[in-house]
């Protein structure tokens, strides 16, 4: 009787249940001593509780009760089916905290506790989930189980992924030069696009690929994100002049694997190598918000890459523009078209155009044309053209529970200095606007981070804190930062994480916290700090001493402690040196993390200690010039006079000592008496002392013959 009663209260519950609208189908068995007859949902659960969002998470807290006996040592699994999602992190917890519990009661509530996370790709409908809580009888210790089944809906999907190009330019596009085709490409969908390939088609154009693979990788593209492309690309001498066109496609996959593809064309102008000048839109930003009914400055940066001037540059909106009209911008200047002056070679200036957001204006990209008209020195008349995609930021009428949410964007940022160089500090500033018509945003709390900790705070925490932005309001928020010392030149992405509530905002489930989250990411561009040392300075000369006025070998290391080349590094000396040959030494390139050993000849000017400047000029990676100087000393002896006492018995070639005559020691012409005298007694005397010992040869002849005879 008693088990009959408890079935009729199970069924009258669930009669119940359904009429509230809601419908949970429970498995009731006759079950047996010791077992549980059923699991039951314990409490009402809201409307939207069961209502799951494509792309998202939800963590879900199932309220449920056992019928008639406890479900000891109970654990609990989730089947979602074929459903367009997957559960993880399932438990049983007594108190609905996440804490583990492993059983479920007949008497309290019990919560089943698990994530769901929705892919992106879900589809409109209804979707049953399974919910299986496995128990031990109490009475023979078998196991036994009892179900629950829940149906989630999808009430929305989620557009495809769709990639778009914008901000395409092609610089100096001139037969038989190699140049690059720059463009932007942004994930318009909602849906991520994976595995990410590029491929070009460049036809019959006789331009060539300066990159080898045919399909560049460009990898995840999250919805609503860009990426900057630059393909380097050589124009044959053989191509033709005129608008050529090439194709670009992207293919790409969702998280189903079903393959998605997207083509864009582009038009190059080929032109023929002179030296006329050559316009080319270099940058494109806007000074406002590109909102419904707000009036906004299109600044377009022309830079002029051709050898000459540009002279008479004009620019205007092409009326043809698809984004031109009443569900787009319209033009806020009335002449035929906007005059912007002359460019010089390497040159740029500023184009500023007004427009105005149509009230009627649809969100997303919009395109615009821009038509450039100039002539050469010569009078020549050239034009070329250029496309823009106006983003309009349309409010999203939103409501959650009933409840209209306010949308917090980044209107406008900038910093108070043009170059963000490694080691400096700076001041970034940027407009928080309220989007909304009527809802406002308080208890805001923005934190200002980057990834690699190349821009952080230069005191304090990178948190601040905003009390309230009405509708439609801009406050404005500036943030002393500084670059890291050793950041390489690049653009770097600086995100804002704003988290704010607002009047009607719920509790979240998952969490117990109450408010909503945004992420916006920026770029910075920040400057490496050029990093130039010079070393081991010496002047000698071969014959070991530096003479003044005399040739001597000025020598030097060159080194580059910096992330990035340095180019074009030349050598100049001053102060008491002076260049042997010409005026400047030309050094070359020097790698990053590489030095060079640079000597020349340089005549010193003074004598003693003489100082000099060696004085580097160089390009860094932004091509602008820097200079920087190293001091040096240097002995210098000076000019030398021969002296011959400094070597004794040398004699100066140049001064040869003449000999002193003697003095006679007596006259003359008693000399030459004396001379006569000596002759006159010489000659007999030397007569007879030869005819004297002729004789006496004779005499011993005659004795020896005669003893022999």
């Amino acid at each position: 009787m008693k088990i009959k009663l408890n079935k009729m209260l199970v069924t009258i519950l669930a009669v119940l249940l359904t009429f509230s609208g809601l419908i949970y189908r429970s498995e009731t068995v006759r079950a047996g001593e010791g077992e549980a007859d059923a699991i039951i949902i314990n409490e009402m659960l809201e409307k939207d509780e069961l209502v799951l969002s494509p792309g998202k998470s939800r963590h879900m807290r199932v309220p449920i009760k056992a019928v008639n006996a406890y479900m000891n040592s109970a654990y609990v699994t989730i089947n979602v089916g074929d459903a367009p999602f997957t559960a993880m992190n399932v438990i049983l917890s007594e108190k609905g905290d996440g804490t583990p519990f492993y059983g479920v009661s007949n008497y309290g509530t019990t919560y089943v506790e698990f994530d769901l996370q929705v892919k992106e790709t879900a589809k409109i409908g209804n979707y049953p989930v399974t919910i299986k809580v496995t128990a031990i009888n109490q009475n023979d210790g078998t196991s036994y189980e009892r179900t629950l089944e829940l149906d989630f809906s999808i009430v929305r999907e989620l557009s495809p992924a769709q990639i778009s190009l914008s901000d395409v330019s092609v610089r100096n596009a001139m037969v038989g030069e190699d140049t690059q085709i720059l463009f932007r490409i942004r994930n318009d969908g909602e849906v991520t696009a994976l595995n990410t390939y590029l491929s070009v088609d460049f036809g019959e154009t006789n331009i060539t690929p300066l990159y080898e693979t045919p399909k560049v990788k460009i990898g995840d593209l999250a919805a609503g994100k860009d990426q900057f492309m630059s393909l380097p690309i050589r124009i044959l001498p053989t191509a033709a002049e005129g608008l050529k066109t090439v194709t670009l496609k992207l293919e790409f996959k969702n998280m189903d694997g079903e393959q998605g593809t997207n083509t864009h064309d582009i038009f190059i102008d080929l032109k023929k190598k002179d030296n006329a000048p050559d316009l080319s839109v270099d940058g494109i930003t806007f000074k406002g918000t590109v909102e419904p009914g707000n009036k906004i400055t299109l600044l377009a940066t022309i830079a002029n890459y051709g050898r000459t001037q540009a002279k008479d540059v004009k620019i205007k909106l092409d009326e043809t523009s698809i984004g031109l009209g009443p569900e787009g911008l319209v033009k806020g200047y009335y002449t035929e078209d906007i005059w912007v002056g002359s460019i010089k070679a390497d040159g740029n200036r500023q184009a500023k155009i007004p427009l105005t957001v149509s009230k009627q204006a649809t969100k997303g990209l919009k395109t615009l044309n821009l038509i450039i008209s100039y002539t050469d020195e010569a009078g020549k008349e050239y034009s070329t053209k250029a496309a823009v995609y106006p983003d309009v930021i349309k409010e999203d009428e939103e409501e959650e529970q009933g409840v209209s949410r306010p949308k917090l964007i980044v209107s406008k940022y900038s910093t108070d200095v043009e170059e963000l160089r490694a080691g400096s500090t700076f001041n970034f500033t940027f407009d928080l606007r309220n989007t909304h018509s009527s809802v406002a945003a308080k208890n805001i709390s923005v934190t200002v981070s980057q990834a690699d900790n190349i821009f952080t705070p230069t005191q304090g925490s990178n948190s601040f804190f905003i009390n309230r932005i009405a509708p439609g309001e801009t406050v404005q928020n500036t943030l002393e930062m500084k670059v890291k010392s050793d950041t390489m030149t690049k653009a770097y992405p600086i995100k804002l994480t704003i988290e704010y509530e607002y009047d009607g905002i719920k509790e979240n489930p998952a969490t117990g916290e109450i408010g909503d989250k945004t992420e916006v990411e920026l770029s910075l561009q920040a400057v490496e700090n050029s990093r130039p040392a010079i070393d081991y300075v010496s002047v000698y000369s071969w014959d070991g001493s530096v003479i003044v006025g005399n040739p001597a070998t000025l020598s030097f290391e060159f080194y580059n402690m910096g992330k990035s080349p340095l180019n074009n590094v030349i050598a100049q000396v001053e102060g008491d040196f002076k260049k042997a040959e010409g005026d400047r030494q030309f050094i070359g390139n020097v790698e990053a993390g590489g030095s060079t050993l640079a000597e020349f000849d340089v005549i010193p000017n003074v004598e003693g200690t003489a100082k000099g400047i060696v004085k580097i000029t160089f390009e860094d990676s932004n091509g602008e010039e820097i200079e920087f100087e190293k001091e040096f000393e240097a002995m210098v002896q000076g000019a030398q006079e021969w002296d011959p006492g400094m070597d004794p018995g040398a004699e100066d070639v140049f001064n040869p000592m003449v000999p002193e005559t003697k003095k006679e020691i007596v006259p003359m012409w008693l000399f030459v008496i004396i001379q006569v005298a000596i002759f006159v007694i010489f000659v007999p005397v030397t007569r007879k002392v030869i005819i004297s010992i002729y004789k006496m040869k004779l005499q011993k002849k005659e004795m020896e013959e005669y003893k022999n005879s």
